[in-house]
This record gives C-alpha cells, structure tokens and sequence, in this order.
C-alpha cells in the first residue's frame, strides 16, 4: 500500500512538471534586415544593419494570458494593455548581439491556417504612452502550410514575411536618444518548438522520477521477500 501511495505522488509530480514544461512554446525566425539603422550601436557598430542576418525568436507560455482559440484561429493576448501578466517575450539578436523585449505593455502570439502573427512591446505607460520609450518587435509569416495552432511543433518550410524592431530611448530634457535602432526583417524560416523547461519544473520532474525509481525498487524488495512460518 505504502509503495502505491509513493508511486502516486510521484506520477502526480512527474504529470505537473510536464504539463508546466508543456505550456511554453517557442517560434523561432531567421532572414536579413533592411531599411534600417543601428544609431546608437544597439547591434553592434552604429550604421546601417541592412543585409545583416536575424534570429528572433519569440517564447510564450499558453497558459497565461488571455487565450481565444477556435478552428481558424490561435491567439494569446497579454500585457499592461490586456490586463495581464506577459506571457510572450522575444529575443532579437543581430551581429552576435541579442536585444530583449518583455512583453510588459503588450504581447501577441497568434496562429491562422497559413499564417502567424507575433509583438512584443515595452513602453512607458505615462504621460504620453510609448511616446519618449518604446520598444517592440513585431513579425507576420505565412509559412505554407501552417496550421491554427500555437502547439504545432514543427519545422515550417517556404516561409515569407516580414516583421520591424524599434528600440528608441528620448529624454525630453536633453533632447538626446539614448537608444535608437529600428529596421525591418525580411523573414527566410520559421520553426516552432517546445520551450526549455524552468528550473522548477525540471526539479518537479526529477523529483518525480527519483519517486518512480524508489517505488519500484520497495515493490521488487517486497516481490523478492519470503515468509517463514514458525
């Protein structure tokens, strides 16, 4: 009874972790850039970033946010603007150099049959909204083929699109930008895959597994014991 009691709880753990770990996704695109600057060296040596390869790579949790999902559509929405904690963030890395967008005031992740659409945008709410801060990295893909669904973990080939990044800090008082890099991104692939698990739902799982392997080996001690009788 005790061992059954012991492998229950650690299927449960096991379960949890995978679930958890089963949320976050990750969209990954790569192409090159154009109509762009680099001003402020956000990306390397300031200047022109046209023809510079991308890797961008979006990562979002389905289980935050607020989530519309019907047959023609997937769409995650999160952020200041929703209401919500974010739940979709993105990474953009340029010459080696990779920039962060968090989401904070608005997130978007969306899936239609043939295409995805993705933003992340961090922005000063007050006084003026996005108007002297304003990051955000956005992208629009049709890769053929692509299903309304946000969990397709698949490569997706012949993929076009486009997305633009804009990282631009102003101080009003100075009348300077202390970041000031934007362009567009002339997307070549597209893969969608299951995030990394957080370090807390690794050590559920490896709790998990340590429980199933010490279940087991009590169920075979107690298979092997025999009774004598007296």
């Amino acid at each position: 009874m005790k061992s059954q009691v012991v492998l229950g709880i650690a299927a449960a753990a096991w379960l949890a972790g995978s679930a958890a770990s089963a949320a976050v996704e990750v969209a990954t695109f790569t192409g090159t850039v154009s109509n762009s600057q680099n001003f402020t060296g956000e990306f390397g040596t300031a200047g022109s970033l046209n023809g510079d390869s991308f890797v961008l790579t979006y990562t979002y949790d389905t289980s935050i946010g607020a989530r519309t999902t019907t047959a023609t559509k997937d769409e995650l929405l999160s952020g200041a603007s929703n209401v919500e904690p974010p739940s979709v963030r993105a990474e953009l890395t340029i010459n080696g150099t990779g920039q962060s967008f968090v989401g904070e005031n608005y997130g978007l992740a969306m899936a239609q049959p043939g295409a995805l659409q993705f933003e992340a945008q961090d922005c000063a709410p007050t006084p003026e909204p996005c108007a002297d801060f304003n990051n955000y990295v956005t992208m629009l893909a049709n890769p053929a083929g692509s299903p309304a669904s946000l969990e397709a973990l698949i490569p997706l080939a012949g993929a076009t699109g486009t997305g633009e990044f804009s990282l631009v800090t102003y101080d009003p008082e100075s009348q300077l930008y202390a970041h000031y890099a934007y362009g567009e991104l002339d997307v070549a692939s597209v893969a969608l895959a299951p995030g990394v698990p957080e370090p807390a739902t690794w050590a559920m799982m490896l709790v998990g597994a340590g429980l199933i392997g010490a279940s087991l080996r009590m169920a075979r001690r107690k298979d092997g014991m025999t009774v004598t009788a007296a």
